[in-house]
């Protein structure tokens, strides 16, 4: 009579946890490489001089809210002056707004972009009318460019 090999059911869980934990780890490591690398070449261009910081303001000419803002962010492009910080304003159809209209959902919007050269935006999402919209977008520039 032939004898039928047995199959073990047993599955050792310990050894797959610890391959998946390992898993993990290698991908946190990645990830901080990566992040450690992109930190340590902004902070060679912003050592090199070759940072630059951007607001755009992005406007529509057929807009009363972005003509009530106008004077708002002319001011501020004029009190914040600085050699790090580059203050552009675009109407919407203007050829140089359509590289910024991804992020545009209405108007008036301000990007602020980290370098010149970025293409990752943070759109301010403050009131662009009351009493104190230049307040509300100092807060904002400080907080990203921590000027």
């Amino acid at each position: 009579m032939a004898r039928k090999a047995k199959i073990s059911s047993k599955v050792d869980y310990t050894k797959i946890i610890l391959v998946c934990v390992l898993l993990i780890l290698i991908g946190f490591a990645v990830v901080y490489i990566f992040n450690i690398t992109k930190l340590s070449k902004a902070m060679e261009k912003y050592q090199n001089g070759a940072a630059s910081y951007q607001v755009v303001y992005v406007y529509s000419s057929q807009c009363p809210h972005c003509t009530q803002f106008a004077p708002t962010f002319d001011q501020l492009s004029n009190s914040q002056q600085s050699d790090n910080v580059q203050f552009l304003k675009y109407e919407y159809r203007d050829a140089d707004a359509q590289k910024h209209m991804k992020y545009v959902d209405g108007f008036p919007t301000v990007l602020f972009y980290s370098s010149a050269d970025s293409d990752d935006a943070y759109v301010f999402k403050g009131k662009s009318t009351g009493n104190q919209p230049i307040g509300a977008l100092q807060t904002n520039m400080q907080q990203y460019f921590t000027l």
